[in-house]
């Protein structure tokens, strides 16, 4: 396709332009009086005080984009099955907060949630709401990874780095008793405060919610407590006695608290329910004081963990059947332990070195391999393990990309074969064919199960929670919906749309139109791009944080590729953009782009034409042609010989090509347009179409 129109041009031997990197875009107003330098509004952020790529909101998730991404994976998923409808949580790691879903059931993808715990609103992320790590507070979270809920609805949540576990009476309730119905336009927030806390206490035994430290004035190392905890992942209840297991995974064991809610216990000594203090001690046989990885002994036993591998290197999760069976995630051994009842409330003691019944992912008690290829029977570093109101057993086996089901494991379990697995196609697949789709995960890493058997699965490097609708396969399993990403081929971390920006690249206002229109380009000039332009019909009316109105080189607002449009992806056409630069418009409200990527200018007669206010965003179908106004698709090409199609050409006049192009502007006055080269730094003059 071409879209060249005849024009003179010259070449202006001058430096390049100089072009400006922004966090966001604030928009100054006119000045309300003199020497007023503040921002009146502001784009792809919520509130002045935020700066987060993407816009962090209650629709996406940051699961692998900072340093807890590198230390610890991300497990928390957990469905309220006392509830009707059952209610979803999951917990958003790296933006410090536990999201939910009243109804775990029926939902949209990428669905905003209708809950938030540990921020003040759906748009703050900071560790402990103030970005501090050592000042905390009963209401606030630091990089939580866990998450579990009891037969009453009341919540347990990991708080990592925090070194704590936190539990809140059944937040929807506490709502409703407001009252407040949680929506997804009016989400519950900022009005609960946790009611325990487990692993800090003060100087004289006392729990607290304002210390953060690992292992307590012990520091993280061989010695800890009762009473304390070090980097916790992992949580669940027990359904029937309510008991607490807390995997303290830098401590390499799990612990247990019987029954905390119940009340009357004895703080600081163990084997008393209703307390802060744990009663019994898996990992460590027996003592509540050590903390090495298998004892010390370098070698797996059917008593020992390993969840803390080295500094940077963690992992553990555990589960527990109405029964009493406990399944505990050996991420650093590569298995998962199962221990059938191991204790009795007032008769087991609390020094008592529990021995596994059991083993998943090896076929001994010794061994600690991961095979060159997976298969049915392996794991490695499992770091969840959930169960279904049947007893199936769900495993989440990070490193190959799957949760395998085991039907209702056998009393005494050696390296079982999985009935089902979900995330690859079959129990022996190595990798996703395709790239992220509904059938394949990159990094599962928590799981749970609603009481309809429906399954959710965390996927880490996706940056999304999966559903799997009941029944479930064997293999050839794909999901049915998706939370944390719109669709299910994105992975990028706060969900990309309309909303928010990546480091915006150039903004530009039309002057020309009634009303003024806003176009900015959405990311810098490298692999940081999203490849799209957005678009707001009225530059001075719109409100902090609004959604843009028309994208450019985007088939939707979710998507960031390059050369992502109608003629498939890698094809640049008149639709498709790869890392656009500067913008202009001319008198007529054509919008000029620079294409840095594919080496042109594209123009786009009038977008806004036809446009109403008010109906919200608006998308060029696929496959429209060029040469009308009022959409995104470029009608006239500057540079690769006046093709659309390709982005490199072998022409004989310098106006055939442009070279690393970079900005462009606009002169009304003598109807010129103007566009800045880095190779040759230049800038080259043409008479606009």
């Amino acid at each position: 396709m071409l879209g060249k129109s005849a024009f003179s041009s010259r070449w202006l031997r001058l430096p390049s332009l100089l072009i400006v990197i922004l966090t966001i875009l604030f928009l100054v107003t006119s000045p309300r009086a003199a020497g007023d330098i503040s921002a009146d509004q502001v784009l792809g952020q919520a509130v002045f005080t935020l700066n987060t790529a993407n816009f962090v909101d209650g629709a996406g998730f940051n699961f692998s984009d900072g340093s807890i991404g590198n230390t610890t994976e991300a497990d928390g998923v957990a469905v309220d099955t006392s509830s009707t409808p059952n209610h979803l949580y999951i917990v958003d790691s790296l933006n410090s907060r536990v999201l939910g879903w009243n109804n775990a059931e029926s939902f949209a993808n990428g669905q905003a949630a209708d809950l938030v715990i540990g921020q003040p609103d759906m748009y703050h992320n900071y560790c402990n709401g103030t970005g501090s790590f050592t000042l905390t507070s009963a209401s606030a979270l630091c990089w939580p990874t866990g998450v579990a809920v009891d037969s009453n609805g009341d919540l347990y949540i990991a708080d990592f780095e925090n070194s704590r576990v936190v539990e809140y009476n059944s937040p929807y309730a506490a709502y409703a008793a407001v009252p407040q119905t949680c929506t997804a336009a009016n989400p519950c927030q900022n009005l609960l405060s946790a009611n325990l806390v487990f692993g800090q206490v003060n100087g004289s035994g006392t729990p607290v919610f304002t210390t953060t430290q690992c292992n307590g004035t012990h520091g993280e190392g061989a010695v800890t407590s009762n009473e304390e905890l070090c980097s916790p992942e992992g949580v669940s209840v027990d359904p029937t006695t309510h008991d607490l297991y807390v995997a303290d995974s830098f401590n390499n064991r799990v612990v247990v608290y019987l029954d905390p809610l119940a009340g009357g216990g004895m703080q600081g000594t163990s084997g008393h329910p209703g307390d802060e203090t744990a009663d019994y001690v898996f990992g460590q046989g027996g003592s509540f004081t050590t903390t090495s990885c298998d004892v010390g002994g370098g070698t797996p036993t059917a008593s020992n963990l390993c969840t803390l591998q080295d500094f940077g290197t963690s992992g553990g999760g555990v589960g527990v059947d109405a029964d009493g069976d406990v399944y505990i995630a050996d991420s650093g051994n590569n298995r998962v332990l199962q221990f059938n009842t191991p204790f009795t409330s007032g008769v087991t003691p609390p020094s008592t070195s529990f021995l596994a019944n059991g083993v998943f992912g090896q076929t001994s008690f010794t061994s600690n391999t991961v095979p060159g290829s997976p298969t049915a029977k392996t794991l490695a570093v499992p770091v969840d393990v959930k169960l279904d109101t049947s007893g199936n057993l769900y495993i989440a086996d990070v490193e190959n990309g799957r949760v395998l089901e085991f039907n209702t494991p056998a009393a005494s379990s050696i390296d079982p074969a999985a009935n089902a697995v979900l995330g690859r196609a079959t129990s022996t697949s190595t990798f996703c064919v395709g790239g992220t789709s509904a059938n394949c995960m990159t990094d599962a890493s928590g799981v749970a199960i609603d009481s309809s058997g429906n399954v959710f699965a965390a996927d880490l490097g996706n940056n999304r929670v999966l559903k799997f609708s009941a029944p479930i396969a064997s293999t050839g399993n794909s999901a049915s919906a998706v939370l944390g990403q719109a669709v299910f081929d994105m992975s990028t971390y706060n969900l990309v749309d309309g909303k928010g920006f990546n480091l915006p690249w150039q903004v530009t206002v039309d002057p020309y139109s009634t009303p003024n229109h806003i176009y900015v380009a959405d990311g810098t000039g490298n692999e940081l791009s999203q490849n799209r332009v957005l678009a707001w019909y009225d530059a001075k009316t719109f409100t902090n944080g609004q959604p843009a109105d028309l994208v450019f080189g985007q088939p939707d607002f979710y998507h960031t590729a390059g050369n992502n449009g109608s003629e498939g992806q890698g094809a640049e056409g008149p639709d498709t953009l790869d890392i656009p630069a500067g913008m202009t418009v001319d008198t007529s409200s054509n919008l000029y782009i620079v294409d840095n990527g594919n080496n042109r200018v594209l123009e786009y007669d009038n977008p806004f034409l036809g446009f109403v206010p008010g109906t919200g965003p608006r998308l060029t179908p696929s496959g429209t042609p060029s040469g009308s106004a009022g959409d995104t698709i470029a009608d006239a090409v500057f540079g690769t010989c006046g093709s659309f199609t390709e982005n490199d050409c072998d022409g004989t006049v310098p106006a055939d090509l442009l070279s690393d192009p970079e900005a462009v502007a606009f002169d009304p006055k003598n109807g010129a347009l103007y566009i800045s080269l880095s190779d040759p730094a230049a800038v080259f003059n043409t008479t606009h179409r």
